[in-house]
């Protein structure tokens, strides 16, 4: 049932007037007693504040009484004096109140009044405030909803629809649709973390190779380097020793042939170095083992002999003469 602030306020719900409502004191527009009053500047006619608002809403500008542009001013006590007079019914009187009221406590009263109807969300029917609460209490059209397991029921379908079981049942199936859901979030996350980390390693191995040959490179450069300066300080400069019959490069330490270098283990060079003093038993190891094959012609050799002390005669023993037998000609 809709409020006075919907209707307006009808005459005969006043209960102290021996007589008709003066018209002073009715709505130009709805004719019935003015509610929430507001008047024409010009014409100083009153109206209900709804209903003018409704005139002007409907695209008109104009007084309803045609005096010329509607212009607004309050209400004259003129006319609030004798509203304020006026003992009121309350308009949910036929569902029950028997609240009289003065005019201007009307619309208070009317938010709260306990026989305001109000519609059972469920079954929509209607009922008054005051008897709402207890007709929601029993209504088996309620729906309500499980906090535990999230299923939505009526009341009268309690039995069928929610016992302990179908919620146990239904917090379960849930439980295990996340769980699923989960693991397949984490396998797709998993995945992608793996195609990343190949990515990364992929990458990784690309620059790894590429730092190894760029080493490499670097290697064989630094290597190439030091060679040249290490045989810059092993060979004698041109002029300060005699010229070689063998024509290779004397050593700068000693001035004999250093275009030929050992290559095995130091003990056995310390023995070779160590050939003036050979016994017959170490000429036979020199010609049995073949030990002049552990000497490697150097880079850049000018030496026109072939391996240095090659010669199957003990007497060949001669040609290591030449050869520079200095403690640092091994290279193994």
């Amino acid at each position: 049932m809709p409020s006075t602030n919907d209707v307006g306020l009808e005459s005969d719900r006043v209960r102290n007037q021996s007589r008709t409502v003066s018209e002073d004191l009715c709505c130009s527009i709805c004719h019935n007693i003015l509610w929430k009053p507001v008047a024409c500047q010009k014409c100083e006619t009153h109206f209900c504040s709804a209903c003018i608002e409704k005139w002007l809403c409907n695209g008109r500008n104009q007084c309803p009484l045609g005096c010329g542009p509607y212009r607004e001013r309050p209400c004259s006590k003129f006319v609030n004096t004798p509203l304020s007079r006026l003992q009121v019914a309350c308009i949910y009187e036929s569902n029950g109140c028997r609240e009289i009221l003065p005019y201007e406590a009307v619309g208070k009263h009317e938010t709260q009044c306990g026989y305001q109807p109000q519609q059972c969300p469920a079954c929509r029917s209607s009922f008054p405030r005051n008897k709402i609460e207890t007709h929601i209490s029993h209504c088996e059209l309620i729906e309500f909803t499980c906090a535990d397991c999230k299923i939505v029921y009526k009341r009268r379908d309690a039995s069928q629809r929610h016992t302990d079981i179908i919620c146990i049942k239904e917090q379960f199936r849930q439980y295990r649709h996340q769980s699923q859901t989960e693991i397949k979030q984490l396998k797709e996350q998993f995945q992608q973390d793996i195609c990343q980390s190949q990515k990364e390693i992929k990458q990784l191995k690309g620059d790894l190779e590429e730092l190894r040959h760029i080493f490499s490179t670097d290697i064989v450069k630094v290597t190439e380097s030091m060679t040249k300066i290490i045989q810059k300080q092993q060979f004698a400069k041109p002029g300060t020793y005699n010229e070689l019959d063998c024509k290779g490069r004397p050593c700068i330490t000693c001035g004999d042939c250093r275009d030929w270098h050992f290559t095995d283990d130091e003990d056995t060079w310390e023995w070779v170095r160590n050939y003036k003093n050979w016994t017959d038993e170490d000429r036979s190891r020199w010609d049995d083992d073949r030990a002049w094959e552990l000497f490697e012609r150097r880079d850049g050799a000018t030496c026109i002999r072939a391996r240095r002390g090659r010669n199957r005669n003990r007497g060949g023993l001669h040609l290591l003469n030449d050869t520079c037998f200095c403690k640092d000609n091994i290279v193994p």
